[in-house]
């Protein structure tokens, strides 16, 4: 059972059915073929995306340091707003970020704020990534469109886009695929497996099988 190609199908066809003059044919070719053919169709699954499948991100870039008493402000998908004030000595209980070393310091600092219970510790419900080179990269724990929510910030030297890498100040990439109009068509991701999915009817998602692959 194998996926393949149009011209490897054809290839395929060629090799194992011959003109059948000496009786080559057999019962397991013709089987393997057909089995080969399912295969490689776009084939549709009845499962449909749940409620919430992607959750949004954003990445916050600090090519310097802020001035003290610059802000950012965060919001989960619940709505949950933080905000994270950059000062001359971390204080995590006081959402207070250190700005007074390097860049990837007031990083790495903001994180730890973060990700402290008085902020988006508790329940983690914004998880952080630090590569330790000045980059955080946000994303929210309840997937959907209701984290695709607002960043404001004030801080200088520092930089917040979208999971998306364009848009500015938002999260975004949350998708939540209940309902659809017939026609669209919507990428949605679990875990490190991610699918294509096709609006076939009114609120009725398919998922393509070909479309499946494993990030």
């Amino acid at each position: 059972m194998t996926k393949r190609t149009k011209t490897e199908l054809a290839s395929q066809v060629a090799s194992l059915l011959p003109d059948n003059t000496t009786a080559e044919i057999s019962p397991e070719d013709i089987r393997s073929i057909h089995t080969d053919y399912a295969d490689s169709l776009v084939l549709w699954s009845s499962s449909k995306p749940s409620s919430a499948t992607t959750a949004a991100t954003a990445t916050i870039t600090f090519s310097g340091v802020p001035a003290v008493d610059q802000t950012i402000i965060l919001i989960d998908a619940a709505g949950l707003s933080r905000t994270y004030t950059a000062k001359g000595a971390e204080s995590a209980t006081a959402l207070q970020f250190n700005q007074s070393g390097t860049a990837a310091q007031a990083a790495t600092s903001l994180k730890a704020c973060i990700e402290h219970d008085n902020g988006h510790g508790t329940g983690d419900t914004i998880t952080v990534a630090d590569n330790e080179s000045g980059v955080l990269t946000l994303t929210q724990a309840t997937a959907g469109t209701a984290g695709n929510t607002a960043i404001t910030e004030t801080l200088a030297n520092t930089a917040a886009l979208g999971g998306d890498g364009a848009t500015a100040n938002e999260f975004t990439g949350g998708t939540t695929l209940t309902s659809c109009v017939q026609g669209e068509i919507a990428h949605a991701v679990t875990g490190s497996t991610y699918h294509l999915y096709v609006c076939v009817a009114t609120d009725t998602w398919k998922r393509a099988e070909l479309a499946t692959y494993v990030g």
